[in-house]
């Protein structure tokens, strides 16, 4: 379940890629007044489940204050390979079907290149990197008029503020899962450019009032 706030009629509905770790421990602390502790699998499976828009029971938050956190989508598809391939091997050859991986002409462990250029086959050979590399909407629903408060990730300080006057609590918001490989848009090559911005079109036509398409 994505993080319920009790106490504050607050919901936070989570997007992969998205500083999502950093903020369920944020609402973690919320919840429960301490820190998240570092034990276990990880505050993903022991307090805050994502879960896509549709399996949550709307009717429960008519009267909570709705938060959602967006980013630029291709900057997410990006952290998505630099943290789910480059930094926990989601696509080497001991994570995958390397029989399916034949039949569909791609290989394990792909550079970055290639992993745009085939990046369905590669969703169909993943379940983290379709997880993590599905459409905002996806997670949010149809239409953010449902959210009250909606944050782009550069104004996250923005959010702990309002996070803070909202429930009178000291926050600090961690900084988990960053990846420490970094590769931007400029770095890619046209035709790699190109078919992000083909993935991304939605996306980009969804996040309109946020993000403007490269």
């Amino acid at each position: 379940m994505t993080a319920v706030i009790e106490a504050h009629k607050l919901v936070y509905f989570s997007i992969p890629k998205v500083a999502s770790t950093s903020l369920k421990e944020l609402f973690y602390h919320v919840m429960t007044g301490r820190p998240f502790e570092h034990e276990g699998r990880g505050v993903h499976y022991e307090a805050f489940k994502t879960e896509a828009f549709y399996r949550h029971d709307h009717a429960s938050f008519a009267q909570y204050t709705r938060i959602a956190v967006v980013r630029d989508p291709i900057k997410r598809i990006l952290s998505c390979y630099t943290n789910r391939v480059l930094q926990t091997g989601r696509l080497s050859a001991d994570q995958i079907d390397m029989v399916a991986a034949e039949r569909l002409g791609v290989t394990a462990d792909p550079g970055i290149r290639k992993f745009i250029l085939n990046l369905d086959k590669y969703r169909a050979l993943s379940n983290s990197i379709r997880n993590h590399s599905q459409p905002t909407a996806y997670f949010l629903g149809p239409d953010l008029g449902y959210f009250d408060r909606v944050f782009p990730i550069e104004a996250l300080g923005e959010m702990v503020a309002w996070l803070e006057e909202r429930t009178g609590m000291a926050l600090t918001l961690s900084r988990e899962m960053t990846s420490e490989k970094k590769i931007e848009f400029d770095d890619l090559t046209p035709t790699c450019q190109d078919r992000l911005r083909e993935y991304c079109a939605a996306d980009y036509a969804y996040l309109k009032d946020f993000y403007r398409p490269r």
